[in-house]
């Protein structure tokens, strides 16, 4: 990513272990695919991909746009999000181990 003046590198195999902890589902609507990662948080507000990626569909990724989580998803879907964001994370350091990419 170079947008917005940040550059957190996302390592080959991220994109696989986001979809593998999300099941392979978007993430708003529960559809299989073809799925794309999303800032959960934006971008723009300094929040790079890596450890802030969920997979969302087309469609959802075009409604969510660049909305903060908490005016799209529900205070459930949230939460979910929030378990999901931290077992992608401690698969993430398993995989490449503590503190690689630190962001």
């Amino acid at each position: 990513e170079a947008e917005y003046g940040i550059w957190v590198p996302v390592p080959l195999g991220y994109e696989d272990l986001v979809h593998e902890v999300f099941g392979s589902r978007c993430t708003a609507c529960g559809a299989e695919g073809p799925l794309a990662l999303d800032h959960h948080r934006p971008l723009r507000d300094g929040n790079p991909l890596l450890h802030n990626a969920v997979p969302l569909c087309q469609a959802c990724n075009a409604r969510k746009s660049q909305r903060q989580p908490e005016v799209f998803y529900d205070g459930w879907k949230l939460a979910e999000i929030t378990v999901l964001l931290w077992e992608t994370r401690a698969a993430f350091e398993t995989r490449f181990g503590p503190g690689a990419f630190a962001c």
